[in-house]
């Protein structure tokens, strides 16, 4: 998302640290009304860039569209898949859930519309993929 914003900026000719000001903002202020234009923007592109991906994503580090209130931008990606019309696989992976164990973003619920749509790895799969990760490095 962030990518998708600072292009957006530069092609607008805005300045990268009045958006990133802008997210300070009193919420209904200008600042805050245009950083919601420029994240509705960046959005669209995002998401046209994982519809267009023919190749299995992993997406990672989702907080913005939580904390931007895109959240939709996931269901979209969900529906894409479910319909059949992705060419890959596309993985979310998040940390953490609800009491109700839902995924849950910065306290957002995600928008889960079947069950097999996620899943909560267990402690032994978390186990070996630390291990390898140390492996790694």
């Amino acid at each position: 998302l962030i990518r998708h914003m600072r292009a957006l900026a530069v092609d607008l000719g805005a300045d990268w640290k009045v958006v990133v000001a802008a997210d300070a903002a009193p919420p209904g202020s200008v600042d805050q009304r245009r950083l919601d234009q420029l994240v509705q923007r960046a959005a669209s592109r995002l998401q046209e860039a994982i519809a267009g991906a023919d190749a299995p994503l992993l997406l990672t580090r989702p907080g913005l569209l939580a904390r931007y209130r895109r959240l939709d931008l996931l269901a979209a990606v969900q529906d894409e898949c479910q319909r059949g019309a992705a060419a890959a696989a596309r993985i979310l992976c998040v940390v953490g859930g609800s009491a109700a164990g839902l995924p849950v973003i910065d306290g957002q619920t995600l928008p889960v519309v079947v069950a097999s749509a996620w899943a909560r790895p267990g402690a032994a799969w978390l186990t070996r993929t630390a291990t390898a990760a140390k492996e790694v490095r």
